[in-house]
């Protein structure tokens, strides 16, 4: 039984850890998203300010490509301010170290535990919990965000003991 609890306690903080990391990356890929659409953007300025400006050596100002410059400059000062947001929020080692730290103190934010009660019959069917034929079993529900669900019952079986004559 101590055996298993063990196994238990490390898995849950496998189980943590997988959390983290999984938050970790999703940082990461949401900055590196964020400055790869940066250089789109940039890419997109330099197309249209010399394309307009290519039109107005020749001809009038084309309202069109400079309509669209106006929208990439707008939305590049967006992405410029969201990647900004998120280096603050995320970027170092220590950020991801205190995220870390954060679940590990924490492991009932990430990690849900709740008691379960179940009644069965003799042919293991759930039944009514007023049925007096059913047998009671206790069960740990396990959870992850509500996204995982795991049930767990702990049982020591004790082989019986062997008559030698």
């Amino acid at each position: 039984m101590d055996n298993s609890k063990e196994l238990l306690r490390q898995r849950a903080l496998e189980v943590l850890a997988t959390i983290a990391m999984e938050q970790i990356a999703s940082f990461r890929g949401n900055l590196a998203e964020l400055r790869e659409r940066r250089e789109h953007l940039k890419s997109m300025r330099r197309i249209f300010g010399g394309r307009s400006h290519t039109q107005e050596l020749f001809a009038g100002p084309d309202r069109e490509t400079a309509e669209k410059l106006r929208k990439v400059k707008r939305r590049l000062i967006e992405t410029e301010a969201e990647i900004e947001t998120a280096r603050q929020e995320f970027e170092t080692p220590d950020d991801a170290l205190a995220l870390l730290q954060s679940i590990m103190n924490q492991p009932k934010d990430a990690l849900i535990t709740r008691d379960q009660t179940l009644r069965v019959d003799w042919m293991n069917v759930l039944v009514d919990g007023n049925d007096a034929e059913g047998n009671e079993i206790s069960l740990a529900e396990l959870s992850v965000t509500d996204e995982l669900q795991r049930s767990a019952v702990l049982v020591v079986f004790r082989p019986p003991v062997s008559k030698v004559h």
